[in-house]
């Protein structure tokens, strides 16, 4: 089974318009997985979790700088925890 959507995909995943993922990819708010040919294909849970984040810090009035700095600092953080796990 594939774990990628495509831009449509997260779009219609995300209830927002391809323009806005468009956009918020082409800005660095959302993150590509991989691209075949023309199509952008983005993990379905995390580029659905990000837009959801996107879509809420907006609507508290913040810039769009101050969310791509919020996001980095979330992957940053999660990078770390992930590198401090004990092996299984």
């Amino acid at each position: 089974m594939d774990s990628s959507v495509t831009t449509a995909e997260l779009a219609r995943l995300a209830a927002e318009p391809l323009p806005t993922i468009n956009y918020w990819t082409r800005v660095g708010l959302l993150l590509v997985k991989e691209r075949r040919g023309r199509k952008r294909l983005y993990d379905p849970e995390s580029s659905l979790a990000r837009s959801r984040k996107i879509r809420e810090l907006q609507r508290s009035a913040y810039p769009l700088e101050q969310i791509r700095d919020m996001l980095d600092e979330d992957d940053r953080i999660r990078r770390a925890r992930a590198e401090t796990r004990p092996p299984a």
